[in-house]
């Protein structure tokens, strides 16, 4: 499937009224099932690997496989309590992935962000600046120093 950006993207601070209910329609969406491949560029490394990530609720499951060169990882829990296993070295508990994935892994990665950007919206705790598509949709997302490209979108 070719992958194309938004012919006129435009910057926005808040979703158009047009977009409300679309808006709205991704806010209530709880459950998911994720088979893919994920690209992460650092200031001083760069990898890609794979992603599986199933979400139920507000429990999740999320796999990587091969990024910048570490591996196997398994995050998995809910709000409070969470546990990372990664291959050949155990597994580990704390009551927030972003505590776990740093501690452990040495990685800054906003996890309680990516439930928020993975359904096209920006995570409502902290400013984001947003390009919408002319479907009112996500396009591109910059937020707490993180920058996300959405190229296409499935339903």
């Amino acid at each position: 499937m070719p992958v194309s950006l938004p012919a006129k993207p435009f910057r926005a601070r808040a979703t158009p009224r047009n977009g409300a209910k679309h808006k709205q329609q991704l806010s209530s969406l709880d459950g998911w099932q994720i088979n893919g491949k994920v690209g992460i560029r650092a200031p001083k490394d760069s990898g890609s690997g794979t992603l599986f990530w199933l979400q139920r609720q507000d429990y999740y499951d999320i796999r990587l496989s091969g990024p910048l060169g570490r591996g196997a990882a398994r995050l998995t829990g809910r709000p409070g309590a969470v546990a990372l296993e990664v291959a050949n070295q155990g597994r580990y508990e704390a009551t927030t992935p972003e505590t776990l994935l740093q501690d452990q892994l040495g990685w800054k990665l906003p996890v309680s962000h990516l439930v928020w950007w993975v359904r096209g919206l920006p995570a409502p705790d902290s400013k984001s600046n947003v390009t919408l598509d002319g479907d009112s949709r996500l396009a591109s997302l910059e937020q707490d120093g993180w920058q996300v490209e959405y190229l296409s979108y499935v339903e």
